[in-house]
């Protein structure tokens, strides 16, 4: 069925019904160009040299307007920078809740790639479907018991080779794939070469679909890792886990294995992959306070699938007030992306842990990393003061590296 959704909300043009899940409200646009607008970008107020920010064109309200996906809202895709974001609709300044929000993948700067709409007024339908990005293509995934009482999962597959080619979407209804109990429930979905890697809830977990057989394989050789935010890389994720605190890497066939043990006190509190880089990861370590990270030290290795594989490289300690502990970090182009404190970011250059000092726009405060390369730095913002800073994040600020100068902080070694 293809509706109007203008008709009842804030969206523009036609609409219609995942056809996997037409018993969900969810809908996704006939044409998306012609329904999804790029997001649009204005001069900072404070007039800094090559800093624009986020205009926020779709709602007058104040509070929670716009998020984006974790751990990787904005990534690269076939060479190209791919962000994936929630606009939010309000009915009134710092909703606890909106009325309407809209999932979309940008190819940034250049066009839409894939939407996304929800009424969150009736939520009797909603099946919380969810858009994610590879090099394979454009997913949709969700699951709702009382709408599809014997799914697990629902799966909406727009497959390509590259970013203007798309093959037609696949659907495929979960429940006969044998997928873990409570996929999805963490709202991670990871979408690598030729598979895509769900973080589980119920048991904590991972498990990998194959895109060309259809098959389900749960991580579990020995047992199920104590991980559920996995990063989709060549032959399997990134993940961090809790028991032993480690940076692990789980492979396609099911096995799992820590690449990455601190010494205790100390543990892997922030993960990143650098896909510029031939999937490079970095970590960040610290001692874990009732208080937040301390001693936050950054370290980096090439791509490895195995512990014997991998050449840690420590490259900075890092200016950590917060106790972030590089929670959210980016990486990309050699360097990483982290906050420091709520108004202040860092990027640390991982050839020789030297870094430059970013700062928020007067009466902002940061939120999130989302983007560094050789050009410019994005990070997501909120309005200062808020105590509540990512529930209410309401913007975004882009600044050209070139405006920064040279390096302002050494590596701390």
């Amino acid at each position: 069925m293809v509706i109007t959704l203008g008709d009842a909300g804030p969206f523009q043009g036609q609409w219609t019904n995942v056809p996997c899940a037409d018993r969900c409200s969810e809908r996704i646009p006939v044409d998306v160009n012609a329904s999804v607008p790029i997001l649009q970008w204005i001069p900072c107020a404070s007039g800094r040299a090559g800093c624009s920010r986020l205009l926020v064109d779709w709602t007058p309200y104040r509070g929670a307007t716009i998020t984006f996906d974790e751990p990787e809202g904005v990534r690269l895709v076939h060479g190209a920078a791919v962000a994936t974001y929630n606009r939010f609709y309000p009915s009134r300044d710092f909703a606890p809740y909106p009325n309407y929000a809209m999932q979309v993948v940008e190819q940034v700067g250049s066009r839409a790639l894939g939407a996304v709409a929800a009424d969150l007024t009736d939520l009797s339908s909603y099946c919380g479907l969810a858009l994610a990005v590879g090099e394979s293509g454009l997913c949709i995934s969700g699951s709702k018991p009382n709408v599809y009482p014997d799914a697990g999962e629902i799966l909406s597959w727009s497959g390509w080779t590259d970013l203007s080619s798309f093959s037609p979407a696949l659907f495929v209804d979960f429940p006969s794939l044998g997928l873990t109990q409570g996929v999805g429930q963490t709202g991670l979905l990871s979408v690598g070469n030729d598979r895509l890697v769900f973080g589980t809830e119920a048991p904590i977990g991972i498990d990998i679909f194959d895109l060309a057989t259809h098959a389900v394989t749960v991580v579990s050789k020995p047992s199920r890792p104590s991980a559920n935010w996995p990063i989709a890389v060549a032959g399997g994720a990134y993940d961090r886990a809790s028991s032993p605190p480690s940076v692990i890497f789980a492979a396609n066939d099911g096995s799992w294995q820590s690449l990455v043990t601190p010494i205790a006190p100390r543990i892997p509190s922030g993960l990143a992959v650098d896909r510029s880089s031939g999937e490079a990861f970095a970590w960040v370590e610290c001692v874990p306070q009732p208080t937040g990270c301390t001693q936050t030290t950054l370290w980096t290795s090439p791509y490895a699938t195995s512990a014997a594989a991998v050449v840690a490289k420590k490259v900075a300690v890092l200016a950590d007030p917060l106790g972030g502990g590089g929670f959210e970090m980016i990486a990309n182009r050699g360097v990483v992306l982290t906050l420091s404190t709520a108004t202040t970011a860092i990027i640390t250059r991982l050839s020789d842990g030297a870094g430059w000092t970013v700062t928020a726009e007067p009466g902002d405060q940061f939120v999130q990393p989302l983007w560094v390369d050789d050009d410019e730095v994005w990070l997501l913002t909120a309005e200062a003061g808020l105590t509540s800073a990512h529930a209410y994040s309401s913007g975004v600020t882009r600044i050209r590296r070139d405006t920064l100068g040279v390096p302002d902080m050494a590596s701390g070694l």
